[in-house]
C-alpha cells in the first residue's frame, strides 16, 4: 500500500516525493525492482569457500541512460549475451520496437548496431554505461 501524508489539506503519496532510483532489471531471474538508495558490500567467500569460475559468474552490469528526467535502466547479463538480447530487453522495457532508438557508449564514442555481436566482444564487461539515442 502507498503511503501517504497531508501536505497543504491534501493527502500526498510519500513515494512521489523520493527521489528517483535507478530501475534494475536482473536478467538472470528477470525479476524487476527499485534499487536500493545505499548497495550493501559484500564480502567476498574465503577462496576455499568458492566455486571455480563458470559461465554463471561472467554477468555484466549494464546502465541504460534514457531520456531526460527518466531513471536510468540497470541490467545484469551475461557476458555470452548478443547487442541484440541487450536492444531486445530495453525495447520490451520501453513498450517499443528495437528498430525505434539506438545504443550508444560516449567514450569511446560508438554506436552498437551489430546485433549478433556478444556483450564481451563489443567491450561492455565487466560493467558499461550506454546512452539510448531515440530516432
Amino acid at each position: 500500500p502507498a503511503l501517504d501524508t497531508l501536505r497543504e489539506g491534501n493527502f500526498e503519496d510519500i513515494a512521489s516525493l523520493a527521489p528517483k532510483r535507478p530501475t534494475v532489471v536482473d536478467m538472470m531471474g528477470g525479476e524487476q525492482r527499485a534499487a536500493p538508495a545505499e548497495m550493501r558490500q559484500v564480502s567476498p567467500r574465503p577462496q576455499s569457500a568458492r566455486s571455480p569460475p563458470g559461465p554463471h559468474d561472467q554477468v555484466t552490469t549494464l546502465r541504460v541512460r534514457l531520456d531526460a528526467g527518466e531513471r536510468p535502466l540497470l541490467l545484469k547479463m551475461r557476458f555470452a549475451d548478443t547487442v541484440g538480447d541487450l536492444a531486445k530487453t530495453v525495447a520490451r522495457h520501453l513498450k517499443v520496437s528495437p528498430d525505434d532508438f539506438e545504443l550508444r557508449t560516449a567514450f569511446p564514442n560508438r554506436s552498437y548496431s551489430d546485433l549478433a555481436e556478444t556483450l564481451e566482444a563489443a567491450g561492455l564487461v565487466p560493467n558499461a554505461t550506454l546512452m539510448l539515442r531515440k530516432f
